[in-house]
């Protein structure tokens, strides 16, 4: 079982994404009345859970900029620092010639991971997840034999967009051989309403079509991870990274996705996924049109004191 008693386990966030869809840097968007980006909320959350030292996962060459952005909406009692989704491929590899993409979320965590003792968390640095959602991952991490991977889910019909289809991680029992159940989560495309019916619908990363009601748990990226999990996670690169050739995307454009490779380690018997369903709040930024939204959700927040006049304000107080 995790440790209680040491220090509070760190609270990573992805904000290196390349913001296609949205069509900007989305991680440091200013959306709260001082200006604050999403992600500030979720780590000030995050902190009120009682999570530690905050981690931001950037590109490379931007840890600076980002850290600035972060340590101006918080203030400097939150400690926090940067790192670049800079790790390495296996012994005796280089990355194929004219590859520029990142390499996907599982590779970011484990970027964050190599700089990071016992457990973490891991977020998304686009989307506000809800205190309730951050409390319940805490003391489910607090909980967690080493091994297992703590999943937050949110109900699929509460974390879509007006103005299109959405990809999340869809979150099902399958029997295994032994005719027990294991957790899987499958990536989701395009998801949103069916026209003139109450289901959902998307399409899976293989193109098969797949339609379920709103109330089916989802992932939104939001993880605890033990250390027994991080290690696993870590050889399932060393295999990906050595199968370049023979990924569907091809060695240019294939990526190391969060809720794939944990899924394919579940499958292996390597690791234990374990949902909770505590997410209940959630809104992001998926599209630019999502932004006035977000804004005017964050304003009602701020007004009804769910947060001070600004983030910073507030953060020397938490514990």
């Amino acid at each position: 079982m995790t440790a209680t008693n040491g220090p509070a386990p760190s609270f990573v966030l992805l904000a290196g994404g390349m913001g296609t869809r949205f069509g900007g840097d989305k991680q440091t968007e200013p959306v709260g009345p001082a200006g604050e980006p999403l992600g500030a909320y979720t780590a000030f959350d995050a902190r009120a859970a009682g999570f530690g030292e905050l981690v931001l996962l950037t590109r490379p060459g931007a840890e600076a900029a980002v850290r600035a952005v972060f340590a101006e909406a918080l203030g400097e009692s939150v400690p926090m620092r940067a790192v670049a989704q800079v790790h390495p491929l296996p012994d005796g590899m280089t990355a194929p010639e004219g590859r520029t993409r990142p390499w996907g979320t599982a590779h970011a965590t484990l970027a964050a991971a190599a700089t990071i003792d016992g457990a973490f968390a891991v977020a998304n640095a686009d989307d506000a997840y809800g205190r309730e959602g951050l409390v319940a991952l805490k003391a489910a991490l607090d909980e967690a034999d080493d091994g297992d991977v703590v999943l937050v889910t949110y109900p699929a019909g509460s974390v879509l967009s007006r103005y299109g289809g959405v990809s999340r991680g869809w979150v099902r029992r399958v029997p295994d051989a032994d005719g027990d159940d294991r957790v899987e989560v499958v990536e989701v495309h395009e998801l949103r309403h069916r026209t003139g019916c109450a289901m959902l619908e998307g399409v899976t990363e293989k193109g098969a079509p797949v339609a379920f009601a709103p109330d089916t748990p989802v992932s939104m990226n939001l993880w605890g991870l033990t250390s027994g999990a991080v290690a696993a996670l870590r050889d399932g690169w060393a295999e990906f990274a050595r199968s370049l050739d023979d990924h569907p995307s091809g060695p240019l454009r294939a990526e190391y996705a969060l809720s794939t490779a944990l899924t394919g380690l579940a499958a292996a018997g390597r690791i234990r996924l374990r949902p909770h369903p505590g997410g209940a709040h959630w809104f992001g930024m998926t599209f630019a049109d999502d932004l006035p939204r977000v804004r005017e959700r964050l304003a009602a927040l701020h007004s009804e004191g769910v947060y001070p006049a600004r983030l910073a304000d507030g953060t020397s107080s938490i514990p």
